[in-house]
């Protein structure tokens, strides 16, 4: 396992440390074709790609947006995800802890959102995804 920080996951690394702070109930890679599939409890998905796939992330972009945080464009790496304002107030509950995630994508943007939510700055990955 290796530490990195959660602003600087990315592809795989990105769709594993989702799947670990969603609950998955299984995550397997599969080295040879580069895949990730993950049991989820009530789904099971052969191929997560849930930082590039709307029909993944979608659902969790939804509870994300639920819960308190905003997404929008912003001038830095494309788009944040973040659950205070500008202002740096929280959107919702004062006792949240802040989170503002960047990313290329709407999509990357919020998964390093769920990630930070449960794992903070940084996280340990498996060292060798590929």
């Amino acid at each position: 396992m290796k530490t990195v920080k959660v602003s600087e996951l990315k592809g795989s690394e990105l769709d594993w440390a989702v799947a670990r702070a969603i609950g998955a109930e299984s995550i397997e890679c599969d080295h040879d074709n580069e895949e990730i599939s993950v049991d989820l409890g009530h789904t099971k998905y052969c191929t997560w790609e849930v930082s590039c796939d709307w029909e993944q992330c979608g659902p969790l972009i939804e509870r994300l947006v639920g819960s308190g945080f905003e997404i929008s464009p912003c001038s830095i790496n494309g788009f944040r995800a973040s659950n205070y304002t500008d202002e740096g107030l929280p959107r919702q509950g004062w006792d949240s802890p802040e989170v503002d995630a960047k990313g290329s994508s709407i999509m990357v943007a919020a998964c390093r959102a769920i990630v930070a939510v449960k794992f903070g700055d940084t996280m340990e990955v498996p060292g060798i995804m590929w």
